[in-house]
């Protein structure tokens, strides 16, 4: 199992960042490769989605199902398939002593052979990267006190 796991110290409160984080509709705005979010069902322990995304050219379509959990942690799911055997993840949300928040994303993956893992892995990791820093500069722009249109 592979376990890639970024984290970012940003000063906005919890409920801020976890609500951007459960927010699913929005994502086309600020995540620029998913391209459509339907959901499907939501309630205050679970959020279904479909996603359709575009990265390199090529078309994606997925569900995704986050439970909601009540120690600050979103446990993600996602059907597995294609080159993974197990592809789970977890958004964590930590209060810290400034009054910011610690955000952090985690993925596992279980690659369907070891060929796929050596040639996916490095995107993955740099993927991970880019997702955690759209979701900051997200919520810069949407509770940054000095930001303006």
């Amino acid at each position: 199992m592979t376990e890639i796991k970024k984290s970012r110290e940003v000063p906005y409160t919890l409920a801020q960042m976890h609500s951007l984080v459960t927010t699913l509709g929005l994502y086309p705005e600020f995540l620029p490769w998913v391209k459509e979010v339907k959901i499907v069902s939501q309630d205050k322990t679970k959020i279904s989605a479909n996603l359709h995304a575009e990265k390199w050219n090529i078309n994606f379509a997925f569900n995704m199902i986050y439970l909601i959990q009540p120690n600050n942690v979103i446990e993600i799911r996602l059907r597995s398939g294609g080159p993974f055997r197990h592809i789970a993840g977890f958004w964590k949300f930590d209060t810290l002593k400034n009054k910011g928040t610690k955000l952090t994303f985690e993925l596992q993956l279980e690659f369907a052979s070891p060929w796929m893992r050596w040639t996916l892995l490095p995107f993955i990791k740099r993927e991970c990267t880019l997702l955690l820093k759209n979701f900051v500069a997200r919520a810069e722009k949407l509770y940054d006190r000095n930001f303006r249109i």
